[in-house]
């Protein structure tokens, strides 16, 4: 790792191995003048420092400092405003500080040195009890890295949360449509008053990306028969924002085919805005706002065929089943949905029974095919029929 030093500047070291940059401030002191640092990442020297800059300014040229006698909650916001602004994505901060509001009111008013490991635990165990097994990982992980900085600043002397576990949740697996229940959506969508809601839901059934994905699209990102996949929309605050190669993951930014009923569907809508899918306003349209169009339109479609509504992720999830069941490859759907890890893709799939009974028949009738016209083992024979015919 190599170092640069710049006058009147903060400290800069270039990762080789990793392939970034990363600039290294002084945000303040503690009472005992020990320096409160802050390292931030980018792909560029100046990516590294504007990052930097930024969470200078939204500290309003204060200086951060510390005290022993800090109480929990007081410092759960200190780190996440000083480590973590301009550092992470805005969505992502909101986020840590929606986490950090989880903790007891009792450990919140406790003095950072007087929390107990127990304590801790106890807070991550009862959090667990009704959230998933996501958000507790995420939750743990505040703590000790909050807890952490901690110890690097003086508070405390041991991380009383470098212990604490994530209790197992199994993951409630998310529901995905049938063939059947994916035509009645396709035949009752294009009927609804709210044409762009309507193509939207063909959009996410047809395609598989992601709800901010769709949000974010623009008139720009048709190429034909392809759909360019370039931005997805977060939190700015309170409102939606979006920015060109700002996605979940960097395998989001994408192409995807445009199949003929989703291009009619689109082409079909007015041309009032830079976004195919914007609010009333022809402004980027919120989540909370697509939601309440959303199930006005399942309902609507209920209407005229009894369907019960999934979320719009499940379609995601419909999308990559029904891709698979009709002959897709796990790898072509991982790239499709913008998955960087086909494990995750794999857990995208809800093969319905009828199609895991088919899979077995399968299975038996080429072990019934290897056997030839003789067997040596008639009670296999007769478990393959009572199989066969069950």
């Amino acid at each position: 790792m190599a170092k640069v030093r710049y006058n009147g500047e903060g400290t800069y070291y270039h990762d080789i191995k990793r392939g970034n940059w990363q600039y290294k401030l002084v945000l303040g002191y503690s009472e005992d003048g020990r320096p409160i640092r802050k390292t931030f990442y980018g792909k560029t020297q100046q990516e590294a420092k504007a990052k930097g800059d930024k969470a200078l300014s939204e500290l309003n040229g204060q200086r951060v400092s510390v005290s022993p006698d800090m109480k929990l909650g007081d410092w759960m916001t200190l780190y996440i405003e000083s480590y973590k602004s301009g550092a992470v994505q805005d969505k992502w901060k909101d986020q840590l500080i929606r986490l950090a509001d989880y903790l007891p009111h009792h450990l919140k008013s406790k003095k950072v040195s007087d929390i107990t490991p127990i304590e801790l635990q106890k807070a991550v165990n009862d959090f667990a009890e009704s959230k998933s097994h996501s958000y507790i990982k995420q939750y743990r992980a505040l703590i000790k890295a909050a807890l952490a900085e901690a110890v690097e600043n003086g508070i405390i002397s041991k991380n009383p949360a470098s212990k604490i576990t994530a209790p197992m949740k199994p993951t409630k697996p998310r529901r995905a449509y049938s063939l059947a229940e994916a035509s009645i959506i396709l035949q009752y969508a294009p009927e609804y008053d709210n044409k762009i809601i309507a193509a939207a839901v063909i959009t996410l059934l047809l395609t598989g990306i992601r709800r901010g994905e769709l949000l974010g699209l623009m008139w720009s990102d048709i190429d034909g028969d392809t759909l360019h996949i370039q931005r997805g929309v977060y939190m700015q605050g309170n409102k939606p924002a979006v920015e060109d190669y700002r996605a979940k993951t960097r395998s989001s930014i994408r192409d995807v085919p445009l199949i003929s009923i989703v291009k009619s569907a689109i082409e079909a809508l007015p041309r009032k805005s830079l976004y195919i899918f914007p609010d009333s306003k022809g402004g980027l349209m919120d989540v909370s706002n697509f939601t309440r169009e959303y199930n006005k339109l399942f309902a609507y479609i209920n209407t005229r065929k009894k369907l019960f509504k999934l979320s719009p992720h499940c379609l995601r999830h419909t999308y990559a089943t029904l891709s698979l069941d009709s002959g897709a490859n796990l790898r072509t759907v991982q790239l499709l949905l913008g998955h960087t890890d086909p494990k995750t893709t794999a857990r995208y799939t809800h093969p319905d029974e009828d199609a895991k009974r088919h899979s077995a028949m399968l299975l038996i009738d080429h072990l019934s095919g290897s056997r030839g016209s003789k067997t040596q083992d008639n009670a296999q024979d007769n478990e393959i029929k009572q199989v066969k015919t069950s």
